[in-house]
């Protein structure tokens, strides 16, 4: 909820809390990382959001659907990151969140992002 208010800092203090909480269901706590993640990648702070992925695929027992959601962040992070830095330099790479990255056209038709 705060993070809806963009109280950033309380929410991730919040999500915090939830992940740290002993005997929290296994995908309760990876869609609070999760969701954490999203608010430290609205607050520039990338590094947080991608540890905060990286735990989410680490964990063995997460769904599936959470574990593709935190893939897609992360390759859309990346991508953002390079738009912003450099211009590509080759049709594949390797992203600093470990993930292979093809940049190439996407087709045209319906899709969502978070």
């Amino acid at each position: 909820m705060r993070a809806k208010l963009h109280k950033n800092q309380a929410a991730i203090a919040d999500y915090t809390t939830v992940i740290d909480m002993k005997g929290v269901p296994i995908d309760i706590r990876a869609m609070t990382l999760y969701n954490r993640a999203l608010v430290h990648h609205v607050t520039s702070n990338e590094s947080a959001a991608i540890d905060d992925l990286r735990r989410v695929l680490d964990m063995a027992d997460a769904t599936e659907n959470i574990k593709t959601e935190a893939r897609r962040k992360l390759v859309r992070m990346e991508r953002t990151t390079k738009r912003t830095t450099s211009p590509e330099t080759s049709a594949e790479s390797h992203s600093p969140a470990g993930l292979q990255v093809r940049t190439e056209a996407k087709p045209v038709g319906k899709h969502t992002d978070l």
